[in-house]
């Protein structure tokens, strides 16, 4: 399925999983294969998608799970972002799942053979380790 699908399920309550080691998505617990569109520059995208996770608000749900990227906690967020933000564990789908596509599509490659991650010089608090991209 293509990866606007796979968001719109979990938008509609479909618990999404997603193993950067295994190189799996899963949608309720089922292994799903997921495919997206080649991007130019997948960095700067994850770095857009990590801008929204990081200030998404979280929910019971989103509390679930053990995070591979940093967001900021509830009282750490501003008004707008609880009003205006996204749902986090829509966020993190979101995240994570075109990280994942990018990977197995080879938008995103390492770029530092003697570096084991990566850190935004966007924001200091998006870290991408090399396992993740490179198995």
């Amino acid at each position: 399925m293509h990866i606007t699908e796979y968001l719109e399920k979990v938008e509609n309550g479909a618990r999404p999983s997603v193993s950067f080691k295994e190189r799996k998505f899963k949608l309720n617990g089922q292994e799903v294969e997921v495919n997206g569109d080649n991007v130019d520059d997948a960095y700067a995208e994850i770095e857009k998608l990590y801008a929204n996770f990081k200030r998404s608000y979280p929910s019971e749900n989103s509390e679930l799970y053990h995070d591979k990227f940093k967001a900021l906690k509830a009282e750490e967020l501003t008004d707008y972002d609880l009003v205006m933000g996204e749902e986090r564990t829509l966020a993190r789908a979101k995240l994570e799942a075109y990280f994942l596509c990018w990977v197995l599509n080879g938008s995103l490659k390492w770029k530092d053979e003697t570096k084991f991650f990566w850190q935004s010089q966007n924001d200091e608090d998006l870290v991408i380790l090399k396992e993740w991209v490179i198995v």
